[in-house]
């Protein structure tokens, strides 16, 4: 499946972010314990190719000293693009908690007699926990947008998109599949969302997996899964308020309608 995607602020990694480095795992035999826990519990695996816009599902087959095993793709087109990228990322979640970790390359190797890509041991894992928040659908007729700022100075834009739903844990951002859309896999700083009679909110946006949806009346949308980090204080309790406001409003029209 190919999504679009935008360029995003240039960094040395998508989890290089001095707000995920509390997230981090470096520990090796920790490392080695969290992806032999997500192999035993057959946890689907999403693999990024490069940019992030084409992706293949897959598993932890085995982890050893120095490697991780993952099952090979359905598709042979995609696995050689696997093989040939220089940038993978692998994102799953466990007990509610993603995990996420990159390679710089895969290989393709037997395994069980069957072949199977082989990635190095990663040296750092990413695991944030995703709290189950309340995640209320923004209004139809006066949706929400957010916006960010992509590319690399002085080539700059602003990407702007619609929000579906919103809760204190994060976003779901839609779109076109023909317009610029966030990449997952990418830490937005500055990210701006106007929230009426309010005010801006303004957060660090992390955006973590991409689904192409089929409408009711037939045409196709992106939308993207994004979690806020580390957002708090006054920007914590300015989405609170919007929030209940909302879901006030929602309730009053319901009893209205009783």
């Amino acid at each position: 499946m190919d999504a679009a995607n935008s360029s995003a602020v240039p960094r040395t990694g998508p989890m290089s972010s001095p707000n995920l480095e509390r997230y981090m795992i470096y520990n090796e035999h920790e490392i080695k314990r969290l992806l032999r826990d997500i192999g035993d519990n057959n946890e689907l695996v999403t693999l990024y190719l490069d940019s992030g816009g084409d992706f293949v599902l897959t598993s932890v087959l085995a982890v050893t000293a120095a490697s991780v095993i993952l099952d090979y793709g359905t598709r042979e087109e995609q696995n050689r693009r696997v093989l040939a990228s220089r940038r993978l990322m692998f994102i799953t979640s466990r007990e509610k908690i993603k995990v996420q970790w990159t390679a710089a390359s895969a290989e393709r190797v037997s395994y069980g007699g069957k072949p199977a890509f082989r990635i190095a041991l990663p040296p750092k894992v990413l695991r944030l926990q995703r709290r189950e928040y309340f995640r209320l659908a923004t209004p139809i007729a006066k949706p929400l947008t957010g916006s960010v700022i992509t590319g690399t100075p002085p080539e700059t834009q602003k990407l702007e998109f619609t929000i579906a739903d919103i809760s204190l844990g994060g976003i779901s951002a839609i779109g076109a599949p023909q317009q610029p859309m966030l990449e997952v896999g990418r830490i937005y700083d500055n990210c701006e969302i106007a929230l009426p009679e309010l005010g801006v909110l303004v957060t660090t946006l992390a955006a973590v997996n991409m689904f192409e949806l089929t409408l009711r009346n037939g045409h196709h949308s992106l939308r993207c899964g994004c979690q806020f980090v580390d957002l708090r204080g006054g920007m914590l309790t300015m989405l609170q308020r919007y929030i209940n406001r909302i879901e006030r409003e929602r309730l009053e029209r319901m009893a209205r309608l009783a």
